[in-house]
């Protein structure tokens, strides 16, 4: 079943009672059998006609910019596609592109803009969108070039090139249904009881909340990315692999706090990655004593590398190992390789590989910080890039800590290694 949510303000909203701002598919139905004439250009009617007479069309009307908004809010299941109109009460070009972004930004939808006007005045204001949201705005067309079926055809030979579109409703209710599961087990427990049990830190009923979600989605969400890779092709572009690696790596966190795995900018430019535990961030002042912990970062270049081995006069840093935390040849684990950080905090345009320095840790002192948690906007010198995502950071950080406080272990003599050795064969 394809939603597609319709934003136009042609239809005859007034000849419901109250006059609504959305419209389901059976209210729609009606307004087709008893209203012939929408108004003088019958495209609108036409389309509506259209998509309401096929069976595998679910179609909800929205009247303006504003009733699509506050229907994404309301938290229904996200459309497939949503064709929107230009032009009307309620409607402005500033107000479009918001809202058009904010749909793109927020779900997994396809946007087809239409219009009375002509096209090539409208086009220039969608131009920045369209290259950020790789395809997912379609090309503007008048009304009367708008056809569901050739429309349909486009979004679905999208679909087919990514595994979001395969896995995108299946995700969607397995997630809804789990994150419901784990507030049903919740539920049952005192609210006096959670409150003791975190000690009044959220972010740890959050990681609770999180950890059972993820439980609910491991077995049947592994089956689902199974289905998903067994149909796609076994090539790929090495752009289209760096970009997955990036979404699989590093995530942008839309609020302000602080966290360990943050990758930051100072104003040299240079990258850092933050190491204050988690606990300690969260009261900051208290358990840092307002000095916030971070590893510097290198950008992996041929002329970092080579300012490393002169530096580093008696060892060649010339293989990578096998994962970001593996021995690294000669330099064994005085490095972390993080490949595929994005640029641009919010874009992955431009994407560059990093090495973590495990043993020159600095700290900086954050005198603006405030009694609990430590926040961007109180801090001086660095601005968040991206995030590691959570169980890769706990790998991450969790090796770079080891190295540091490893007791270290004696390498067995040659003869003995050699003699285990011939064991084996």
């Amino acid at each position: 079943m394809t939603r597609v949510w319709l934003v136009d303000d042609e239809l005859p909203y007034d000849r419901l009672t109250p006059v609504p701002d959305r419209v389901e598919q059976v209210g729609l139905e009606y307004l087709i059998g008893t209203v012939p004439q929408w108004s003088d250009n019958p495209a609108v009617r036409n389309l509506c006609q259209q998509l309401t007479a096929d069976p595998n069309v679910e179609i909800t009307t929205l009247s303006a910019p504003g009733a699509l908004s506050k229907y994404l809010d309301s938290g229904s299941m996200p459309p497939h596609v949503v064709i929107f109109d230009w032009e009307g009460p309620g409607f402005a070009p500033d107000l479009n592109v918001a809202t058009i972004e904010a749909t793109l930004q927020s779900t997994f939808a396809y946007v087809q803009v239409y219009t009375h006007f002509d096209v090539a005045t409208v086009e220039p204001y969608l131009t920045p969108i369209r290259q950020k949201y790789q395809g997912r705005l379609l090309p503007t067309k008048s009304k009367q070039d708008v056809n569901p079926d050739a429309l349909f055809a486009a979004v679905k030979t999208e679909y087919e090139k990514t595994i979001a579109g395969e896995i995108a409703d299946q995700a969607r209710k397995k997630i809804r249904r789990s994150l419901e599961e784990a507030l049903v087990e919740l539920c049952s427990v005192p609210k006096a009881s959670v409150a003791q049990l975190v000690h009044g830190q959220p972010e740890v009923l959050f990681s609770l909340v999180v950890s059972k979600l993820r439980d609910g989605l491991a077995s049947e969400g592994a089956e689902l990315l199974e289905d998903a890779l067994a149909q796609a092709a076994a090539a790929e572009s090495t752009e289209g692999l760096r970009r997955f690696q990036s979404i699989w790596y590093y995530y942008f966190p839309t609020d302000q706090l602080v966290r360990r795995g943050d990758i930051a900018r100072t104003p040299e430019g240079n990258l850092v990655m933050i190491l204050s535990a988690q606990c300690d961030l969260a009261r900051f002042p208290k358990k840092t004593a307002m000095h916030v912990t971070y590893a510097p970062m290198v950008e992996l270049t041929k002329a970092n590398v080579q300012a490393i081995k002169q530096t580093c006069k008696f060892y060649e840093f010339k293989t990578i190992g096998g994962s970001p935390i593996s021995s690294h040849a000669e330099f064994g684990h005085a490095f972390i390789v993080l490949p595929n950080i994005p640029n641009q905090s919010g874009n992955r345009d431009a994407l560059k590989d990093y090495i973590v320095r495990c043993h020159a840790l600095q700290s900086r002192e954050m005198p603006r910080a405030e009694k609990l948690a430590l926040k961007y906007s109180e801090v001086d010198g660095l601005v968040r890039v991206c995030t590691l995502a959570e169980s890769f950071a706990a790998a991450v950080i969790g090796h770079l800590v080891a190295t540091l406080s490893a007791a270290g272990m004696p390498d067995f003599p040659a003869f003995e290694k050699q003699r285990l050795q011939k064991l084996l064969s």
